[in-house]
């Protein structure tokens, strides 16, 4: 699924946290009262239980959390039991951490192909992809180029906008100048669930 099915939304999603910025990020994200999807690895930045606090806030805010699995594979690399155990490993951190259980996912590096799809619908995921992206290379090196990207996107009609919240630039560059290409469309800044139309009760299937 690559763009939102519900008019006038757009649904921010930031890959392969959480980080040591993720805090800042759920911060302009607050104040401007947006909602975002975070997909989130078990095993990237550290363990994402050394990170619990900010996985319960991103819940306890009304964000939403997705899964790219524990650790950051290409699934056209891993046997159909390979890819079942690093999203279950997820899954159990995360009903650990916070009592959720994601139900949207997105295959690291984008890859995928017919047995890991049929793995991941079987485990009860739907996979977002997207229609805006920006990558963190073009952010690193020119913010000003990320950011007509995602405004060249947005204006193409893009809804779901994959970024990352893995680097400063991020939180001091980016997220202000696309919460303000937003906001000037008369748009909102949704979760993914939300933009399909889905209720938040349905986003972690599992709330103990």
């Amino acid at each position: 699924m690559d763009w939102c099915t519900m008019p006038g939304v757009v649904s921010l999603t930031f890959n392969e946290g959480p980080t040591q910025y993720t805090a800042a990020i759920l911060n302009k994200l607050n104040a401007a009262g947006m909602k975002a999807t975070f997909f989130v690895n078990g095993l990237n930045h550290g363990s994402i239980h050394d990170h619990a606090s900010i996985i319960q806030r991103i819940v306890n805010e009304g964000h939403q959390l997705a899964s790219l699995g524990w650790r950051y594979l290409d699934l056209t690399q891993q046997t159909p039991i390979e890819i079942q155990d690093n999203m279950i490993k997820l899954e159990d951190a995360l009903i650990s951490i916070a009592n959720v259980q994601p139900s949207y996912m997105r295959p690291p590096y984008l890859r995928y192909n017919t047995e890991s799809m049929r793995v991941l619908g079987d485990l009860g995921y739907a996979t977002i992809f997207s229609s805006i992206t920006v990558d963190d290379e073009d952010l690193q090196q020119n913010p000003h180029q990320a950011i007509n990207n995602f405004v060249n996107g947005l204006n193409a009609g893009g809804t779901i906008a994959l970024l990352h919240d893995t680097h400063p630039k991020m939180v001091d560059d980016m997220l202000p100048a696309i919460i303000s290409a937003i906001q000037a469309r008369g748009m909102r800044g949704v979760t993914v669930g939300e933009c399909f139309g889905i209720p938040s009760s349905s986003w972690h299937p599992i709330n103990l």
